[in-house]
């Protein structure tokens, strides 16, 4: 109801005792999907703020995010800024993958790079390049350009 009638007051203290905020009805609807429907842009942000766990790229039903039920009911202003926060949310999820798989090695895993002759770094880079690719597929379906360029992971790496 707060998504209703601007209860920012209201969720702010509610939210601390949210479980799941990405709970969906039978419709496939999260809190964050309704807030949007309404275009509260405060409520949305208020959400950003105390939750980390909140997840803007959550489909309903039929297929709609949060910035597409927005966007959708002529709530422009809201979905431009739950476009640019699944971008985000988007790029942390594989910035997330690439850490495990590097966490991951092991002394095998090291011992057949050198037996390849081939450096960690290198190994690394590989991956950041798969990675790479994930987010950019990723952002062209949200119909944003790449946030990064390959040219631009291994500038860094050099560094």
């Amino acid at each position: 109801m707060a998504a209703f009638h601007n209860g920012e007051e209201f969720i702010r203290k509610t939210l601390p005792f949210c479980k799941d905020i990405n709970t969906k009805d039978h419709f496939g609807l999260t809190v964050s999907h309704l807030i949007a429907m309404h275009g509260n842009l405060d409520l949305i942000r208020v959400l950003d703020e105390q939750k980390d766990d909140v997840f803007f790229t959550s489909q309903d039903n039929d297929g709609y995010n949060t910035a597409d039920i927005a966007e959708k009911n002529g709530k422009q202003q809201v979905a431009n800024f739950l476009q640019s926060k699944a971008v985000i949310e988007i790029v942390r999820i594989f910035v997330k993958n690439a850490q495990k798989e590097i966490i991951k090695m092991d002394g095998d895993t090291l011992e057949e790079l050198r037996k390849k002759g081939q450096s960690v770094q290198k190994y690394c880079v590989a991956i950041l390049r798969d990675i790479h690719i994930h987010i950019h597929t990723a952002l062209l379906d949200l119909g944003s350009g790449p946030v990064v360029t390959v040219s631009d992971v291994e500038t860094y790496s050099r560094h």
